[in-house]
């Protein structure tokens, strides 16, 4: 790999980790307003059949655990794009071999992992 596709790279990484923090700090503060009482709007608001089954929420699942839930998915999405800046530019990805054991890859992405 060239040296300025390298740097492109890490700028690229760069920029995604800096959105992935951003959306976590940004679902934190609405976690927070919802926890305090100031968006009553969203108190009550179920969570859609999507998101619950997306993200494996109970029956009687809220907006609020959506927005839990996600939160919780970025900052695995910030961690791992720690440990890829932190990685070799030509090493091999720490987690592929995690996530090949993990799941069939060649399914739908929405089904349940297998374990």
């Amino acid at each position: 790999m060239s040296c300025a596709a390298v740097r492109l790279c890490g700028i690229a990484v760069a920029f995604t980790h800096h959105c992935v923090c951003r959306a976590v700090v940004t679902y934190t503060k609405a976690i927070q307003m919802c926890e305090e009482g100031h968006l009553k709007q969203w108190e009550h608001l179920p969570a859609t059949k999507l998101s619950k089954k997306y993200w494996r929420l109970e029956e009687d699942a809220k907006f609020l655990d959506v927005l839990k839930a996600i939160r919780a998915d970025e900052m695995v999405h910030r961690e791992v794009n720690h440990a890829l800046a932190d990685a070799a530019g030509d090493g091999p990805n720490p987690f592929a071999a995690h996530y090949m054991q993990q799941r069939d890859v060649t399914k739908d992405p929405s089904a349940p992992a297998s374990v």
